[in-house]
């Protein structure tokens, strides 16, 4: 079947790109309309409330140029990501498939699952696969649980999965549960908590021992995940028996939008 059939959706969301657009335009006409109160305060020489206005002016242009710069960037990125193609999309997640040391035996979870593509790729794998994605669905994308049913039923594996809404930080699964993990650039959209390697034990959590995970997530922002070493300790006192690191920001061809946007992204692997 051609994927390209099937509605995995674009990461960048069109509000985000729609809300900025009607900001920039919002703050130009305020500017504008200021204007002429801080000219006509140059031509009268009122020069006791005339920083105030240059002030005002100033912030307003910058807010306005930075609500640009917001619409430029994420309709760059939107493009990189078209729906239409997703090639880019598509590469990125299959790198979290291609370093799954998984033989497709048994059941899978994929964390944060969107519209699905992970959980309807590992239920792919052979006839014995089963999979679980769950993901928190939230308002800033157009996805939900009826869109992921509907890509399985296309790629034909409705009966050998299932999605259900719940939190990557408080998994309703029992220890040691799933063969197989994996996560796509999800923990960190997940704001309410600070320490990202929570995430990484949650999940290793609910895998069983010699299950097989593989989690990409932007790993090398120290924003968001601090001290690399650090994570990467945090990740290992789990018990796994077996992990691997790669930078795979540097294994695709990417627009320079997709670069900035992802060049902290990496993938932890292995065996538990």
């Amino acid at each position: 079947m051609n994927e390209t059939k099937i509605n995995y959706g674009n990461w960048v969301p069109k509000k985000m790109i729609v809300i900025a657009f009607v900001m920039a335009i919002t703050f130009t006409i305020i500017s504008i309309l200021i204007y002429p109160f801080t000219f006509n305060i140059i031509l009268t020489n009122n020069i006791d409330i005339f920083p105030l206005f240059l002030a005002l002016n100033i912030i307003l242009w910058v807010i306005d140029f930075f609500c640009i710069f917001i619409t430029v960037f994420f309709t760059s990125l939107y493009r990189a990501f078209d729906a239409n193609n997703e090639k880019l999309q598509n590469d990125i997640r299959n790198i979290v498939l291609e370093n799954l040391q998984w033989n497709g035996e048994g059941k899978a979870l994929d964390i944060g699952t969107g519209s699905g593509y992970l959980a309807i790729k590992l239920a792919k794998f052979n006839n014995n696969s089963e999979a679980i994605g769950i993901d928190y669905w939230g308002s800033s994308w157009s996805y939900s649980v009826k869109l992921c049913e509907q890509n399985a039923e296309k790629e034909g594996v409705k009966e050998r999965t299932r999605f259900q809404r719940a939190d990557a930080a408080n998994l309703p699964f029992e220890d040691e549960t799933f063969d197989a993990i994996v996560s796509n650039l999800v923990f960190h959209n997940i704001a309410k908590i600070r320490d990202k390697s929570k995430f990484f034990k949650e999940a290793l959590r609910v895998l069983k021992k010699g299950g097989a995970f593989s989690i990409q997530d932007k790993v090398k922002s120290k924003i968001l995940y601090g001290n690399f070493n650090k994570l990467e300790k945090k990740i290992e006192e789990t018990g796994v028996a077996e992990m691997h690191y790669k930078d795979t920001n540097l294994a695709l061809e990417m627009p320079r939008s997709a670069r900035m946007e992802l060049k902290t992204m990496g993938i932890f692997y292995g065996i538990k």
